[in-house]
C-alpha cells in the first residue's frame, strides 16, 4: 500500500491540472504533498507567537456574541467557534482586556 501511495513522489512542481495522464503518474502522495495544509496569508501571520490586532478584534466580537447568549459558557463557546483551545481563548481574552477590547472579567 505504501508503494502505491508514494509512487511517483517528487518535490517538483505539481502537474498541469488539465493533464490527467500527468496527474495519474504523479501519484496520490504527491497530490497530497502538493495540496498541503492551508496556510494564512503572509501578512496575517505573526512574526512570533501571539495574535495580531485584527485577530484579537474578531475574537472579542465573537466573545461578546457568545457572552450575550450564555455568560457562563461564553469562553468555551468562543473557543469552540474559533477552533482553538480553551487555554488559548483565555490568553486571547486577557490580551483583549489589556488593550481595552473587552471589559475586565467580573469576579
Amino acid at each position: 500500500m505504501l508503494e502505491q501511495l508514494f509512487k511517483g513522489f517528487d518535490d517538483a512542481p505539481p502537474p498541469d491540472p488539465d493533464d490527467l495522464d500527468a496527474q495519474i503518474v504523479s501519484g496520490l502522495m504527491q497530490q497530497t504533498y502538493d495540496l498541503g495544509a492551508p496556510r494564512l496569508a503572509a501578512e496575517s501571520r505573526t512574526s512570533g507567537r501571539g495574535a495580531k490586532h485584527d485577530a484579537l478584534k474578531s475574537f472579542a466580537d465573537r466573545y461578546r456574541v457568545e457572552f450575550e447568549r450564555n455568560p457562563r459558557r461564553a469562553m468555551t463557546a468562543t473557543a469552540e467557534a474559533l477552533h482553538m483551545s480553551r487555554a488559548t481563548a483565555n490568553r486571547w481574552a486577557r490580551k483583549c482586556r489589556d488593550v481595552g477590547m473587552l471589559p475586565e472579567a467580573p469576579e
